[in-house]
């Protein structure tokens, strides 16, 4: 998408789909050109994926379309979904969501909303990596089987004085 606008109008109308409420996840990805990001390594360095929690009382699935509606549009976010027993909780992951101002626009349009946690999402890529590593460090090194040595071979030899031959 080429500007905030764009991206804008994309996320509400895929918020919107009567497909997002049978999955009840969405997905939307955005690629934004910032050239000052791009400049500065401190600002590249500092783009981390956040998850966001979000408690919000919801009755309806016009209640829940709504808040997803809303969370969609938020800057920076780029998946949405419902979770919890009775689908009261937002999970909103994105680079430098303001999750303040996030509940405060679920309180004005939905109702009740109260951040449950944020926290640092871990990149999946990493874990595969670290786990892989942990495989590649089992060595599975059997002994050497025991070997027996072979028996002796016992030779007799009888003295005989009585022989001449040899």
């Amino acid at each position: 998408m080429h500007s905030d606008k764009c991206r804008t109008k994309a996320k509400k109308i895929a918020a919107t789909a009567s497909a997002l409420a049978e999955k009840q996840t969405c997905i939307i990805i955005c690629y934004a050109l910032n050239i000052a990001a791009k400049n500065s390594d401190q600002s590249a360095n500092a783009l981390r994926q956040q998850k966001i929690v979000i408690k919000v009382d919801m009755h309806c699935d016009k209640c829940r379309t709504e808040a997803k509606k809303i969370a969609a549009t938020a800057c920076g976010v780029t998946s949405v979904a419902l979770e919890g027993a009775d689908k009261d909780q937002i999970v909103v992951v994105g680079e430098e969501v303001d999750s303040v101002k996030l509940a405060r626009s679920l309180r004005k349009k939905v109702g009740y909303a109260s951040v449950m946690s944020v926290q640092e999402e871990k990149d999946k890529e990493k874990e595969k990596e670290k786990e892989k590593e942990k495989e590649k460090e089992k060595c599975l090194c059997q002994p050497y089987p025991y070997c027996y040595y072979p028996q002796p071979l016992m030779c007799e030899v009888v003295p005989n004085p009585n022989c001449t031959v040899m």
